[in-house]
């Protein structure tokens, strides 16, 4: 198959289907395979599948279900699905007022048969139904087709036919039914030396809820971890809208020794510019900081929108280590469009990484 030519500056979230019908999604740093355009899903059914003792390719009538794609060519019979394992069944029937009668078939696959015999059934007597039911599970690549063959053995007789195909493995589609739950990666950033910002943007329209996953190093000392939310237009809010209590314990660094915890401190209160990761506490250039987050409602405009928090991390003068538990609130009811991750005062080291997940 021909090298794909993927869009050159995708947004995160944006898709493109090439020829071979698989769904790429733009994580912000690959276009990752997220489903086909609609799985290679197939049924069908002709009620003239063909009465000459000569094999022949049997074409069809009607479309039961599937087949979005038009990977099933009705008129000449032929099947190119997408890339993946496939569970076929080719079923073919018929009988004959003239006497005893058989069909026999088989599925080919670039012209070839799958097997080196063909199923076949005969009847006992005249007006008899006789059924055949060939069933295969199959690998495709994109470009390999498959044909049902029939051949019977009384040319005044008529046949009836089935063809059942579906994905069994690999890539099947759009994962999940519509509107199943389910948390997907929307954008993993690794900072490059000297990065003064990580922004996520261009959430998809139907998330809902976010994760964030963070672990990141300062360039220098004496700086925080700050978040901040982009605004239904897509402008970052830095203003005192951000507001968060909770609580650190830290314990004291002793090369080789176990330390207990020897004090635990409410941190926050009251509306800042950001909501601070490692509250008032500076970051460690050595060891960082690491954690996760939660957002709820996003796209809620009648309520505030709230977010939960917890991280560990050393001082930057590594002489104690942090560990928070905070909640915070966001004043504003306006729907959320975007994240940015900052150091107060400097900016990101090379390494560690920052990722969002999201769910409807």
């Amino acid at each position: 198959m021909a090298a794909i030519d993927f869009p050159s500056a995708p947004t995160v979230g944006q898709t493109f289907t090439p020829a071979n019908g698989v769904i790429y999604t733009w994580s912000g740093t690959l276009w990752l395979a997220s489903g086909t355009s609609a799985g290679g899903d197939v049924s069908v059914f002709t009620a003239s599948a063909g009465s000459s003792a000569s094999p022949v390719t049997v074409t069809w009538q009607t479309l039961i279900s599937g087949n979005s794609g038009s990977w099933l060519n009705l008129g000449t019979g032929r099947y190119t699905p997408p890339a993946g394992r496939y569970k076929m069944t080719f079923i073919l029937t018929g009988n004959s007022s003239a006497g005893m009668y058989s069909v026999s078939g088989y599925i080919t696959k670039n012209g070839a048969l799958l097997t080196a015999n063909a199923p076949s059934d005969t009847t006992s007597a005249a007006s008899n139904n006789s059924t055949m039911v060939f069933d295969a599970i199959v690998d495709a690549n994109g470009s390999d087709y498959f044909e049902c063959v029939s051949a019977t053995s009384a040319a005044s007789s008529v046949g009836r036919a089935w063809f059942n195909a579906f994905p069994i493995s690999g890539i099947k589609g759009p994962p999940g039914d519509p509107g199943q739950l389910g948390f997907r990666l929307l954008q993993r950033v690794v900072p490059t030396a000297g990065q003064a910002t990580v922004d996520v943007t261009s959430l998809p329209s139907d998330i809902n809820d976010l994760e964030l996953r963070f672990s990141v190093l300062p360039t220098a000392g004496s700086t925080v971890l700050g978040l901040r939310f982009f605004d239904a237009v897509g402008t970052i809010v830095t203003t005192s809208s951000y507001s968060w209590q909770g609580s650190y314990t830290s314990s004291a660094q002793t090369a080789g020794a176990f330390s207990p915890a020897i004090n635990s401190i409410m941190a926050g209160g009251g509306f800042d510019a950001a909501f601070y990761l490692s509250t008032s506490v500076d970051v460690s250039t050595t060891t960082g900081i690491f954690g996760r987050a939660t957002i709820n409602n996003i796209r809620d405009t009648t309520v505030r929108k709230g977010i939960n928090w917890q991280a560990a991390f050393n001082n930057s003068a590594n002489t104690a280590q942090y560990s928070v538990v905070v909640g915070g609130v966001y004043a504003a009811t306006t729907l959320v469009s975007g994240l940015r991750l900052f150091f107060n005062g400097t900016t990101f080291a090379a390494g560690g990484a920052f990722s969002v997940w999201g769910s409807p």
